[in-house]
């Protein structure tokens, strides 16, 4: 992550004592990053597979910010990033079920085949959200993981620093995260 997390943390502060410009400064830091994390994600998608990471990032950030007036209240930089990575969950979940519902409607043309991998991957998209619960009860700390990673497009630094945990041991957890949730997968479609 390209901020310091005592920068953010400052800045998280004089927001909290009602400072505008820490606000505006932050707005800007954390765009830059958010956009930066989207794309990541996004990278190598077909453009119609997901949403653009300005999108995504603007979508996130309304469902996050835009109901108050001003900022919510965030203890420090984990608790900023988290919170942003749930909001890319809700908003990519928001899309994946728009998205299936359409292709319920009966299809005026034959379906283009491109059109089956991004219904493949908000079939995906749904299926890992409605487990991060279940994995939550078992382990926060990994459904975190699995929120900053799959919806946010943190990378495994990125992830082990927002944690406060060593590289090896998200590693670890990811690892642990991706058999438990291939697990209840597999058990869910009879295999």
């Amino acid at each position: 992550m390209c901020q310091s997390t005592h920068h953010i943390t400052q800045l998280l502060r004089r927001i909290s004592q009602g400072d505008g410009q820490a606000q505006q400064t932050l707005f800007e830091v954390i765009y830059t990053e958010l956009r930066r994390l989207a794309e990541a994600k996004m990278q190598g998608q077909s453009p119609d597979c997901l949403l653009q990471p300005t999108v995504l990032v603007n979508e996130a950030y309304l469902k996050l910010c835009g109901s108050q007036t001003g900022w919510p209240e965030f203890e420090n930089r984990r608790h900023l990033f988290g919170a942003f990575a749930r909001a890319m969950q809700e908003v990519l979940v928001d899309y994946a079920r728009r998205r299936l519902a359409k292709k319920r409607t009966p299809p005026s043309a034959q379906a283009h085949p491109q059109n089956q991998t991004v219904e493949d991957r908000c079939q995906q998209i749904l299926q890992v959200a409605g487990l991060l619960d279940r994995l939550g009860a078992e382990d926060p700390q990994a459904a975190e993981l699995v929120r900053m990673r799959f919806f946010g497009g943190y990378t495994m630094a990125e992830t082990a620093q927002a944690l406060d945990i060593s590289v090896r041991s998200a590693q670890r957890l990811w690892s642990f995260a991706q058999a438990r949730l291939g697990q209840w997968i597999r058990q869910a479609e009879g295999r």
